[in-house]
């Protein structure tokens, strides 16, 4: 999908064995349309996504649409040195603080 705020290029690929939330979600490699046009909206233009993972209770089509607002913004400005920047950074941008 690529409506001219970001594209994608990956597949649906089963189990992401690894994921630090696997104890408490079911988490598999690749994103369902859903969650891709969440992310879309949150997307820059020209940021393709390669590779990603949704959990089965964890995921949101909003959590996606948030994700790709904050990275597309660290993409464009860089991220910030220290932690509780980073933290303001993503409170501004999708919590609206």
């Amino acid at each position: 999908m690529n409506d001219g705020r970001g594209g994608f290029d990956i597949e649906l690929a089963g189990p992401y064995v690894d994921s630090l939330a696997r104890q408490l979600d079911d988490v598999e490699f690749g994103l369902p349309q859903e969650y891709r046009e969440g992310a879309s909206r949150g997307l820059g233009s020209g940021v393709v996504i390669t590779i990603a993972a949704h959990g089965r209770i964890g995921s949101s089509s909003v959590a996606f649409e948030r994700a790709g607002r904050f990275l597309s913004a660290s993409l464009r400005d860089g991220l910030p040195a220290h932690d509780a920047d980073v933290l303001d950074l993503w409170g501004s941008l999708v919590l609206g603080d």
